[in-house]
């Protein structure tokens, strides 16, 4: 009982923070915009966790030209840009990574002055709306049936297996979640790999800057809410999270770890030409090998869509708002959101916003 107290706290802290420094889309689904990253980067030195601040050389590609532009130095480590809209109003970007190493921390220098310059700071959402009791209650009674309906009715005998499969690796038997909808289980699979790991979601980025920036009493903007992002989460199809269940039958703890640590490293770099290729996922070819259908790998796609380029749309539409009332503002969102040529950084240049590396 203890382990699944714990599995249910962090689930409903997190749930909507994975969806951004996790897998983010298919190769099926972004092959044909792998080369419009904003800013892809091939790292030429290795940096220390501290994050020195150092240079490297990049190769950057638009939308507008297949070519590549000439090569440019910019800052290198956590990732940070300083975009000006049209009107010459400033706003300062952190790619965050949702859950990182205690070694994080202190900060550098180039973080904290840009969060102590900020007279406000803008976030996916406060997560402290799902950390009340009133509010794990709400999420809570939306992850589960109400009624006798049983996860093993919605998911097919092999997804429920391999749900099962995860759940008892944990030393948890799955009956105990017996009650699950097909979407908390699989943000549950998802949220196991976060247990007694050296990444955790309270050493996240945001997690830091969003209560120091209640403590510090600076505006505190959502472009989100957390209950919105539980609403997507929640919205999609049974079918869907049947397909993305039976996508995991190969994960295991240390394997999942692994890749975890291998994206933080990536981040601490900021090596976006790497990140954005660790986050196009499994290919077609691969989710066929674990027994997909053409129509489970399509409803894969859409799912990665309605997480991040969906979701995009309406964050570059807020930004802009932002960047009108003249603020000096931070802007902390996952790193995943500024990839590639549907990110925010993508959309908002299209309309003459330009964007560099600091």
């Amino acid at each position: 009982m203890r382990l699944r107290k714990k599995l249910l706290s962090l689930l409903l802290c997190t749930a909507m923070l994975l969806c951004s420094c996790a897998e983010s889309s298919s190769k099926a689904d972004t092959a044909s915009s792998s080369s419009q990253a904003q800013t892809e980067q091939t790292t030429t030195t290795t940096q220390q966790t501290s994050e020195q601040t150092t240079t490297t050389t990049t190769s950057q590609t638009t939308s507008s030209t297949a070519a590549q532009t000439p090569a440019q130095n910019i800052p290198q480590g956590i990732p940070m840009w300083e975009g000006t809209d049209p009107s010459g109003n400033k706003v300062t970007f952190i790619g965050s990574m949702h859950a990182a190493k205690q070694d994080l921390y202190p900060l550098p220098d180039r973080i904290m002055n840009a969060y102590n310059s900020a007279q406000a700071v803008v976030f996916e959402c406060d997560t402290d709306a799902v950390e009340t009791d009133d509010g794990m209650l709400q999420v809570y009674q939306q992850m589960i049936y109400q009624d006798s309906t049983k996860l093993k009715d919605k998911l097919s005998p092999k997804a429920y297996e391999i749900f099962s499969k995860h759940i008892t690796a944990m030393g948890s038997p799955a009956d105990l979640y017996g009650n699950f909808k097909p979407w908390a289980a699989y943000e549950l699979i998802n949220s196991l790999w976060l247990i007694d790991g050296e990444i955790s979601v309270s050493n996240g980025l945001d997690y830091y800057l969003l209560h120091k920036t209640k403590a510090d009493k600076k505006e505190l903007i959502e472009l989100e809410s957390a209950q919105m992002q539980i609403d997507i989460l929640s919205g999609q199809t049974d079918a869907t999270y049947e397909a993305l269940i039976k996508s995991t039958a190969e994960y295991t703890k240390q394997s999942e770890q692994e890749k975890l640590k291998k994206l933080y490293d990536i981040w601490l770099r900021g090596d976006l030409d790497a990140m954005f290729t660790m986050e196009k996922g499994a290919s077609a070819e691969e989710y066929k090998r674990l027994g997909l259908t053409d129509e489970e790998v399509s409803l894969i796609a859409a799912y990665n869509k309605t997480l991040n380029a969906d979701r995009n749309i309406g964050m570059a539409e807020k930004l802009k708002g932002i960047f009108r009332n003249g603020k000096k503002t931070l802007v902390v969102i996952g790193s995943a959101h500024f990839l590639g040529d549907n990110g925010v950084i993508g959309l908002l240049e299209k309309q003459g916003y330009t964007f560099k590396r600091i």
